[in-house]
């Protein structure tokens, strides 16, 4: 990574400041207590918690053949 790119979790809390209007840091805190009250670590568990719990991962599973 060339040197002063930011990391791709950063540039994309950026992204998610300005289309909110709002500064980079107070979407940090939002995007934390989030993950803390879902009680998981990262934006990928969200995802796959979100799938598990609309039913989607089951069924993703289920077209591919695995389950």
């Amino acid at each position: 990574m060339p040197v002063g790119t930011p990391p791709i979790a950063a540039t994309r809390v950026l992204a998610i400041a300005q289309r909110l209007v709002i500064a980079e840091g107070t979407t940090q805190n939002y995007l934390s207590h989030m993950l803390d009250k879902l009680g998981v670590t990262s934006r990928t568990q969200v995802a796959a918690w979100v799938l598990d719990k609309h039913g989607l991962l089951s069924a993703a599973v289920s077209q591919r053949g695995d389950g």
